[in-house]
């Protein structure tokens, strides 16, 4: 996250921001980067698995930081999904 004019934004304040969030609205306390996790799992599953368009998305060097990491939700749509015959 980078401030209007181009520097980064400190950790500090990133946190601060999402605690306050998180009491203003009586949400469940997660971690910033909680987000970023739920959000490639959503564009894996919106992709169909498009491994590729994920990895661009979330700005990874190698498609296989995304496999690694979430392989999980291909195989869990993987054996929701019914094969056809």
């Amino acid at each position: 996250m980078a401030l209007i004019i181009g520097m980064p934004t400190e950790s500090s304040v990133i946190r601060k921001a999402m605690k306050n969030l998180i009491e203003e609205n009586d949400l469940p306390p997660v971690v910033f980067h909680s987000l970023r996790h739920s959000s490639i799992t959503y564009k894996l599953k919106l992709t169909g698995g498009d491994i590729k368009a994920v990895q661009g998305d979330s700005g990874h060097a190698q498609a296989a930081m995304v496999t690694d990491q979430y392989s999980h939700i291909l195989d869990e749509t993987r054996i929701a999904v019914p094969m056809l015959s």
